[in-house]
């Protein structure tokens, strides 16, 4: 007589837990926006990826299958002009057992380029190959938007360079403080850079225009507006400058003033032509 014997209770639910806990791995890296992945290199140098999720296909362009055995399709994708650079990676963190970490380019079928970051973590094996466990996220979002950001401050540097070779610009707080001053305001007024700031714009005030003159610029520039018009000035040694002057107020994150910038020209000449 035979008996069908019944595996115990326990490794069933073990088998099952085991089961359901693939099956939520897998949905998890099929969700992931990024590709997990192990990336094996054998003592004799050539490597693989035996396993790794279908976010490879997705963002590296390579399918899992096609670098189970020969990781070459995966390094094909990477842009000429980073593989050098992967590759040593690669070989600094397998030498130091050190975290890979490094940023690249992929180039996919559309012709399309990407840029990918690869974060995996290495551990020596018992016949001296060598696995990585990591993933790789798609950083091009973040990459274009640092390009386009240094786009902009070389810009902005460019704009700068511009308006310190020419125009007359100060900046200072709600209170009339001077917290900035270029170079050309620096020569005008015959004061240092360390002379003006931190001190009051009066400083330089000619009092040639009347209280009320300065109570309407206040005014236009208290509301936020941007005021334009034409001021004398006093030297440190006394002598008067007239100068085209446009006053930009710039706002906190609140919406509140926190700084008037001034440019001005120096039209000197102009006005006492038109005195003569």
């Amino acid at each position: 007589m035979h008996t069908n014997q019944q595996p115990p209770l326990d490794s069933k639910r073990e088998a099952h837990a085991e089961t359901e806990a693939l099956r939520l791995l897998r949905q998890l890296c099929a969700r992931l926006p990024s590709a997990i992945f192990h990336y094996r290199r054998r003592p004799d140098q050539t490597g693989c990826i035996p396993f790794a999720s279908d976010g490879l296909a997705l963002i590296h362009g390579v399918k899992p299958d096609l670098v189970r055995e020969d990781a070459s399709a995966f390094f094909a994708q990477v842009q000429s002009d980073d593989r050098e650079s992967v590759i040593r990676s690669l070989e600094d963190s397998a030498d130091t057992l050190k975290p890979w970490h490094h940023e690249y380019r992929v180039v996919i079928g559309n012709g399309s380029v990407r840029w990918l970051a690869v974060e995996a973590t290495p551990e020596r094996e018992a016949d001296g190959s060598v696995l990585w466990h990591g993933c790789i996220t798609d950083i091009t979002r973040r990459k274009l938007s640092e390009q386009r950001l240094r786009s902009a401050l070389d810009h902005v540097s460019r704009q700068q360079f511009a308006i310190d070779q020419h125009a007359i610009v100060a900046m200072t707080d709600v209170a009339g403080t001077i917290v900035y001053a270029n170079d050309k305001f620096c020569e005008i007024s015959g004061y240092s850079f360390v002379e003006l700031v931190g001190q009051n714009h009066r400083l330089i005030k000619s009092g040639i225009h009347p209280p009320a003159f300065f109570t309407a610029m206040y005014e236009v520039i208290a509301r936020g507006k941007v005021w334009h018009g034409e001021i004398c000035n006093r030297a440190k040694d006394g002598r008067l400058y007239w100068v085209a002057t446009t006053i930009v107020p710039f706002f906190d994150e609140a919406g509140r003033i926190e700084r008037y910038v001034s440019i001005r020209t120096d039209i000197t000449a102009l006005v006492r032509n038109r005195m003569v």
